[in-house]
């Protein structure tokens, strides 16, 4: 084990870490124009600080003995914080705020004229959002530590901390797929660069006057290009804040952790659709996900959200006490999602398995005023809806919607198949229905009108391999 302080002579701060075998990449802060622990250095992209408040810094350990090898502070003259990193095919990518509001007069080098480090080409850019606030960015290095991406997003909410900004990288082969997720200034919503996919693209227009509103964006990243695949608030209502994301390896499936204070929330006979205005969505497409539904009366209260690949809601849940609580951040292990956060009064304890002697569980809230740390753990076959799996092709076999149904159910493939084959099984084991086809259409559908309202089983059969998905009847 080894530890170590990063002095220097201002107020600096470490805001995120992350590993790839031997190499550790360390970012943060840094208010030390002279006398940083770990002075620029290294082959690649090295910048001096350039001035403000702060700079952002990105430090590169390597080896056994964990020896900086690289380092550069990075932003421009107005104050700049870099938040958090990831790593995924060799290419590291960064992400924070700025009040730089000006790009360099130079490309993917050291900034000539102290303006915000400028990396355009062959890559999806925007330019600065007109606001007092500041401004998201993310930018990327490749394996030499060479700048191959740097551009604005879109302004902040006034109310962002270090907290409300995250990212997320998910390797495909050679593709990495990059996610970060923020909390946008309505006022800055004019410069949002929406881009459509899937099932879930709500635009910014309606909510140009508010004051915090949840957004994600999601690229794709191959041969140093840089692609925008994705873009949309992630709810609609004021006061929403999204904190938190990360990807599932096995299944690609998007989680997001946050907190709101929307109180108007969407009917029973739309979960699972985009929202109309002023709406907080819920989603519980597997029929088997953890659910609260109740109102937040008063102060934040966390939510929970998780997309698959083709940006269908698959599940949309409140947690926790409706005070104050929010998820601040999340990590897929094996078959659980874990989120981490806080609180201001008692958390779901009931939730805690009684039988279990190896989970840690600290059953009563701390007295006093402040907040108590909360951890929670979600189990993924529930969450997206998946109950059975036999082979890891069986992800993304089908999509089946709406859930809960209450007419016609859609079975979408999401391939061609040869052969398929569908079965119903009711809560008690009953067979109820079975269908079989060749060469079948790519959407299925099954009429719902006649059957009993309670949840049921539908085993899908594609060439051989199968997926079973709970749906509720209502």
């Amino acid at each position: 084990m080894a530890d170590t302080y990063i002095p220097a002579n201002g107020e600096d701060a470490c805001r995120g870490i992350a590993v790839d075998g031997n190499d550790v990449y360390i970012v943060g802060l840094s208010a030390s124009a002279t006398n940083f622990a770990v002075p620029p250095t290294g082959t690649g992209y090295v910048q001096s600080f350039a001035g403000g408040v702060t700079d952002g810094y990105i430090i590169k350990l390597s080896g056994v003995d964990q020896e900086p090898v690289w380092s550069s502070f990075f932003g421009g003259s107005l104050g700049d914080y870099v938040y958090d990193v990831a790593v995924a095919n060799g290419e590291v990518f960064v992400s924070g705020l700025t009040f730089s509001d000006t790009y360099s007069n130079t490309d993917c080098t050291e900034p000539g004229n102290s303006g915000f480090p400028k990396c355009h080409s062959g890559n999806w850019s925007n330019d600065w959002t007109s606001s007092s606030h500041p401004n998201f960015f993310i930018a990327s290095f490749d394996s030499d530590n060479e700048l191959t991406w740097s551009t604005y997003i879109t302004a902040a909410s006034e109310f962002v901390t270090p907290e409300f900004c995250d990212l997320a990288v998910r390797a495909e082969g050679a593709t990495t797929n990059v996610y970060l997720v923020g909390t946008a200034s309505g006022a800055g919503l004019t410069n949002f660069d929406s881009q459509t996919f899937g099932n879930w693209n709500i635009s910014p227009a309606l909510y140009s006057g508010w004051i915090s509103v949840a957004f994600i964006c999601w690229w794709e990243s191959e041969n140093a290009e840089h692609t925008l695949k994705w873009a949309s608030l992630l709810h609609s209502g004021d006061g929403n804040r999204s904190i938190s994301v990360t990807a599932d390896p096995l299944t690609g499936y998007i989680i997001i952790g946050g907190s709101t204070y929307t109180e108007i929330l969407q009917d029973v006979e739309d979960y699972c659709t985009q929202p109309l205005s002023y709406e907080f969505p819920l989603c519980n497409s597997g029929g088997l996900n953890y659910m609260e539904t109740t109102n937040p009366n008063s102060g934040y209260r966390s939510y929970m959200m998780a997309f698959d690949q083709q940006v269908n809601p698959r599940w949309i849940s409140f947690f926790g006490n409706d005070t104050y609580a929010r998820i601040v951040n999340l990590a897929i292990g094996g078959d659980y999602i874990y989120a981490c956060g806080e609180s201001e009064e008692p958390w779901t304890l009931w939730e805690y398995d009684t039988e279990s002697e190896l989970d840690y569980y600290k059953a009563t809230f701390s007295s006093g005023n402040g907040m108590d740390a909360t951890l929670a753990r979600f189990a993924i076959s529930t969450t997206v809806g998946i109950a059975e799996q036999h082979e890891a092709d069986a992800f993304n076999l089908a999509l089946v919607y709406p859930n809960p149904a209450q007419g016609l159910l859609n079975v979408e493939l999401m391939k061609r198949a040869d052969e398929l084959s569908i079965f119903v099984h009711d809560a008690t084991g009953k067979l109820v229905y079975h269908q079989q086809q060749t060469n079948p259409a790519t959407v299925i559908q099954l009429d719902t009108r006649l059957w009993s309202p309670g949840l049921y089983l539908l085993q899908i059969v594609v060439d051989g391999i199968s997926q079973s998905v709970s749906v509720v009847k209502q």
